[in-house]
């Protein structure tokens, strides 16, 4: 983990030298058009995403498919870094897509059937509820197109390596937090208009918990969980 995020601050160093360099060589030569400088203004900005999840669990032996969310959401920050001065066939820019801060919530619920209670003759129904938060950070590549006045087009791709935790509770008793390191992989493409934007992503994941608390209950489970799913969200352009 420590060494993803020396590998992370290096890389921002790298594009904040490139940055300047190129920032001396358009005060030099002055060649640069007000086109050219709005499309990189508009490729090279922070974002600020809200984000509808919908995941699924995924055993990692078998590969079988487990519960899918019921409710989720998600919050990004970061930026779009530019990676050159003028735009490739005048149309956009590669540049390296950073977010300081992700976190990915999921809520999964079921209700299972306890049997019959042989006092009152009914089929009694628990409520099962998991609880999943992902915090992470990412980094990767990505290409701007603004083919039009303020319109702009951006695919992306990161790899987001963080720390993950899930709880669960059955009726009214809840389970000891599970946590551990995950990894994920998120690739996504957005459309933009000045400082809104709207966009999806694809969305995989894989954490090793372990039982964060001394005591375990019958209802703690350890191991390698995966995840994957889709993230729609409105970004904020700044």
């Amino acid at each position: 983990m420590k060494k993803t995020f020396l590998l992370l601050a290096l890389a921002l160093a790298v594009v904040q030298v490139s940055r300047a360099q190129d920032a001396e060589i358009e005060d030099r030569s002055g060649n640069t058009t007000m086109r050219e400088w709005r499309m990189r203004d508009l490729a090279d900005r922070g974002f600020l995403n809200f984000s509808y999840v919908t995941q699924r669990m995924i055993e990692p032996v078998t590969g079988l498919k487990g519960p899918t969310s019921d409710i989720g959401g998600a919050l990004s920050m970061g930026r779009n870094f530019v990676l050159h001065r003028r735009p490739i066939l005048g149309l956009g820019f590669v540049g390296l897509n950073v977010a300081w801060f992700d976190a990915n919530y999921a809520l999964y619920k079921a209700d299972v059937e306890t049997g019959i209670d042989p006092v009152d003759d009914f089929v009694d129904d628990l409520d099962v509820q998991m609880h999943q938060l992902d915090l992470s950070v990412g980094i990767g590549p990505s290409i701007s197109i603004q083919p039009i006045a303020k319109l702009g087009v951006q695919v992306y791709g990161r790899y987001h390596p963080g720390y993950g935790a899930i709880t669960g509770r059955m009726g009214k008793e809840w389970s000891h937090v599970i946590g551990g390191v995950v990894h994920g992989v998120v690739a996504g493409g957005a459309v933009s208009w000045g400082s809104i934007a709207l966009g999806v992503e694809a969305r995989w994941g894989t954490g090793n918990y372990k039982l964060l608390s001394k005591d375990k209950s019958y209802l703690d489970e350890e191991g390698k969980f995966k995840t994957s799913g889709m993230r729609a969200y409105l970004s904020l352009r700044f």
